[in-house]
């Protein structure tokens, strides 16, 4: 065994296949089964590619940042892979340095690696800072309204220049006979005509009209702001005043309204309390940091957007 095998098998011996790698990389030892590799220490060099030397801990860290799973798991042939991929990233980066008299190169290396770096550092910042369980569960509290979902029914009156589609048996009315018409079916419901079947007769909505105009269940976000505004403003069995969209008319009702369970909605709010704090990180550590622009380049520039304090809830 040769000096540079001792030093990547630990001195053990071990049924092997043996793979030439170019690019003046070492040899490399794969096991025909499992490959093993707990003998071998962190420091042992275990990949050399041209005269930069890879360890088996620097390795292990360059393979996660290829999303590879734990090295044990890996086959043989699977491991070919990444190693020719290091292999190939690291000789091109060797080449690339040899381009050090171009700035354009340089510049946009260096503006890489620092957004690497910014990924990182942010990372650990928003790991440090996760939201607790008592501001998961304080911001539920403080924000039920985000949470509401309600069950809601409608009638729609289109007009010329509308977005839904006219029905082969309606004719283009303007948007004041539309309102007028609106108006008119109101009374009718509040006179006590069935919802459901006036809207199977009369609504022109395509998708609701043979079901009764119902929507079904939705929280907010997912419908068209007036709508939405509207909706959630009104109570269980409230019917609306007629209410423009770029649809047309509706007459809007509710059947039912609830708020989802804490634990359905845990992950969004985590999410959002996250996306804060690194909102928050972002104006701090630029605020900390010795920055001059140059106004008459920078002529006109708004001022920042305001974001939270860096800092956990």
């Amino acid at each position: 065994m040769r000096p540079f095998d001792a030093l990547f098998f630990g001195g053990e011996p071990m049924k092997s296949v043996y793979i030439a790698i170019g690019f003046g990389v070492s040899c490399v030892s794969l096991s025909a089964q499992t490959i093993e590799r707990r003998a071998i220490p962190d420091s042992a060099v275990v990949l050399r590619v041209g005269e930069e030397n890879i360890t088996r801990a620097g390795f292990e860290r360059l393979i996660k940042v290829l999303n590879v799973p734990a090295v044990p798991e890996i086959t043989p042939e699977r491991m070919r892979v990444f190693v020719d991929r290091i292999v190939q990233i690291k000789t091109f980066a060797q080449q690339a340095r040899l381009r050090e008299s171009d700035p354009a190169v340089w510049d946009e290396v260096r503006f890489r690696v620092d957004q690497a770096l910014a990924d990182f550092e942010m990372s650990q910042m928003v790991r440090a800072l996760a939201p607790t369980e008592d501001a998961l569960r304080e911001y539920y509290k403080e924000n039920q309204e985000e949470f509401v979902m309600i069950s809601a029914r409608h009638i729609l009156i289109r007009f010329t220049g509308s977005i839904m589609p006219r029905l082969p048996t309606r004719v283009d009315i303007t948007e004041e006979e539309a309102l007028a018409r609106s108006k008119v079916l109101r009374e009718r419901l509040t006179q006590g005509e069935d919802f459901a079947t006036v809207a199977k007769s009369e609504s022109d909505d395509i998708a609701t009209r043979t079901r009764g105009g119902e929507l079904g269940m939705f929280g907010r976000g997912r419908i068209d702001p007036e709508f939405e505004r509207v909706a959630f403003s009104l109570t269980k069995g409230e019917l609306s005043n007629p209410v423009r969209t770029n649809y047309g008319f509706h007459l809007i009702q509710i059947s039912d309204r609830t708020v989802r369970p804490f634990e359905d909605v845990r992950v969004e709010i985590e999410a959002h309390l996250r996306r804060e704090v690194v909102a928050g990180c972002q104006r701090d550590v630029s605020g900390r940091a010795n920055i001059v622009l140059n106004k008459t380049y920078f002529a006109n520039l708004p001022d920042h957007v305001t974001s939270p304090t860096c800092g956990v809830r």
